[in-house]
């Protein structure tokens, strides 16, 4: 077996973990979409807070230039953000299909494993950072204090994998078989719970004549 096929062997066996998490979902009344769109704008919000964080790093250690460059990338972050709403195109073109009967055939994007590893090399900076492994020049530390620069570096990191992770996995929901909802939406059951409970009518305790004693 190649390296192809054992990155394609792993990306399936990833893809059937997330297949059952779409299944159980729609037992709630969430399409695999609902789930993509969650995933794809905490990506979009993790990287641009991210790139953030970064800026905020940049300037108070007064490297501008970096500080430009972050806060360009952090841009990134809001194009991901808005992309969600492509998913939901597709989801009202797969739902028509699927009244149609017409077989539905997910797209696959293999960048998504890609998108997972990046998540997990990030992860380990964050927590080579929150641990304090980093080491610092006397120079760098003249700017700023070490423990400063730990906790800007893992939340730098660790948002970044988040964000990572959640693109990844708006990928790989999106490359499931889409299982029609079975039910309303779970927060749309409760919302209606709550509101019939609020407005129902108020029975008045029924008044008693005086002449009756």
């Amino acid at each position: 077996m190649g390296l192809t096929d054992i990155i394609l062997a792993a990306d399936d066996a990833i893809l059937n973990k997330f297949q059952s998490v779409t299944d159980t979902a729609a037992k709630y009344g969430y399409t695999k979409y609902d789930l993509a769109v969650m995933c794809q704008k905490t990506a979009g919000v993790s990287i641009f807070g991210s790139f953030s964080y970064g800026v905020c790093e940049y300037v108070l250690t007064s490297d501008y230039a970096n500080a430009s460059i972050a806060a360009l990338f952090s841009f990134l972050g809001i194009t991901i953000y808005y992309e969600s709403k492509e998913y939901r195109n597709k989801e009202e073109q797969e739902l028509r299909q699927i009244t149609l009967e017409i077989l539905a055939v997910p797209e696959q994007d293999r960048r998504r494993l890609f998108a997972g590893v990046v998540g997990t090399v990030m992860l380990g900076y964050a927590l080579n950072y929150a641990l304090g492994g980093v080491s610092y020049s006397e120079k760098e530390l003249q700017v700023m204090g070490a423990s400063e620069r730990n906790i800007l570096g893992a939340l730098y990191d660790g948002l970044y994998s988040i964000g990572a992770y959640s693109l990844a996995s708006a990928k790989y929901f999106a490359g499931t078989t889409m299982v029609p909802p079975k039910t309303k939406k779970l927060h749309q059951r409760l919302y209606e719970k709550v509101k019939s409970l609020v407005s129902a009518p108020v029975l008045e305790g029924k008044k008693v004549s005086s002449s009756s004693f």
